[in-house]
């Protein structure tokens, strides 16, 4: 037996529900073998396929589901130190620096937020130097782009526009868009015009039948959520769900995107129609709702983007829209 088949098992998940990335269809043949230990159909796939985001994904797939959480780090440090020359693992381990630094909230104590932002800051300096490693050894691949834009706390916003510029200029990824969506936000270094600006103009560039088009809802559904939480009054945050002109413009979004007779469901289609289904249940339409989570089945990734909810809240979506 080689080592990377006997690197550790990963935790099984419940609950009914799969993550959005383990019902990818596109992963599905090795996220088995991956949460078994075997990373090598992945790896294999990783250096063979030419589809960028696929590659994207595949990252983010391994990071999240190879090797058990508690021992996620000494497994891919053993990773890359067996194999340092496989960019697949050496970007692997730098996202799980990432994704394995602390959370903070903006309501914390002082001291617990500068400490999760100093090891935040540090997991990002140092996947930072990783990704360019690997951007110099495959100067025309987009990943290790579409990666370093995605990292926090260590850019500007003009930075992230270049960086946003190299991923455009090598194949574009999906979640390049939403990165600098979330660069865009008042959260961080923009504000809510510059976040439908951004939605508006990468949809008016991509096909009809792209899963580009529900950035548009995303970008609104962003916009409510910021203003219901840090607003200055609900009623501000409710207006945005009842503007005619708000909710034009995310149909013929939609009706370009996961409603269109075009439409093919791409590495990121779970998402979109998860986006969707969020504007809907916003906008307190259980009917439409309905309609978009009967396609989405069992899939749904706790407290993330875009619904940002609990399994038990989304649940109780579910039911709300008749499911």
């Amino acid at each position: 037996m080689g080592f990377l088949s006997k690197l550790l098992d990963v935790i099984k998940g419940g609950g009914g529900m799969v993550g959005t990335l383990e019902a990818e269809p596109g992963l599905v043949p090795v996220i088995g073998p991956m949460k078994a230990g075997d990373i090598r159909p992945a790896l294999n796939l990783f250096h063979q396929s030419p589809d960028h985001e696929l590659r994207f994904r595949l990252v983010e797939a391994a990071t999240s589901l190879f090797g058990t959480e508690q021992y996620r780090t000494q497994t891919l440090d053993a990773w890359v130190n067996n194999t340092p020359n496989d960019t697949y693992a050496r970007l692997v381990r730098a996202r799980w620096k990432i994704e394995s630094a602390p959370n903070w909230k903006p309501n914390d104590p002082e001291h617990i937020a500068d400490a999760a932002r100093a090891a935040n800051t540090a997991a990002a300096n140092f996947a930072a130097a990783e990704y360019g490693a690997v951007a110099s050894s495959s100067p025309a691949d987009p990943v290790p782009w579409a990666l370093q834009l995605a990292l926090p706390l260590i850019y500007e916003l003009d930075a992230k526009k270049q960086l946003y510029g190299e991923v455009q200029r090598r194949g574009m990824i999906f979640n390049a868009h939403l990165s600098m969506l979330h660069a865009l936000s008042a959260m961080w270094y923009g504000d809510h015009a510059q976040v439908i600006a951004f939605a508006r103009g990468a949809s008016a560039n991509a096909p009809v039948g792209s899963d580009v088009h529900v950035l548009i809802p995303f970008a609104h559904r962003s916009i409510y959520a910021y203003e219901k939480t840090y607003g200055d009054n609900k009623e501000n945050a409710e207006s945005i769900l009842r503007d005619p002109a708000t909710n034009a413009e995310v149909q013929a979004a939609l009706e370009r995107s996961i409603f269109s007779p075009q439409y093919r469901p791409g590495h990121w289609h779970l998402f979109s129609l998860h986006a969707a289904a969020a504007w809907f249940y916003a906008t307190k339409n259980p009917v439409a709702c309905r309609a978009v989570l009967e396609r989405v089945g069992k899939s749904f990734d706790d407290r993330a983007s875009p619904w940002h909810f609990s399994l038990e809240k989304y649940t109780e979506i579910r039911k709300w829209a008749g499911l």
